[in-house]
């Protein structure tokens, strides 16, 4: 799932990234902006750097990867056999908020926001 939610908008942005810088070098600072479309489902699972594919069982990975499953009882259910579906798609959402914190970061001297956004309701967090 990272692959199709995360890597391929990552590719896509870094093959545009010529025009947005050109396009920001005309524009009134932070007008330019990169926007990543996340979710809150991002909220079910931080980065498993050591296990990105979840080819492990999550007792198999360190604590500071594992998901709080009490926050969400039902999810290990929402798979396909024992292929977290649910997990891994909040983990790719994760990567989607993740990147657009560094391309912030990296591109506001050069004039350009970017944005991870939740395209769903408003939540009072």
């Amino acid at each position: 799932m990272i692959f199709v939610n995360h890597l391929g908008p990552f590719f896509f942005t870094n093959l545009l990234m010529e025009k947005v810088l050109a396009a920001a070098s005309d524009a009134t600072p932070l007008t330019t902006r990169i926007v990543n479309v996340s979710s809150f489902a991002h909220n079910t699972s931080p980065m498993r750097w050591s296990d990105i594919n979840f080819d492990k069982k999550e007792l198999d990975v360190p604590d500071d990867e594992k998901t709080d499953l009490s926050q969400f009882p039902s999810i290990m259910k929402w798979g396909i056999k024992d292929y977290p579906t649910w997990l891994t798609y909040g983990q790719s959402k994760t990567a989607n908020a993740l990147f657009a914190v560094e391309l912030a970061k990296r591109l506001k001297n050069k004039g350009i926001a970017a944005f991870s956004l939740h395209p769903g309701g408003l939540h009072p967090y």
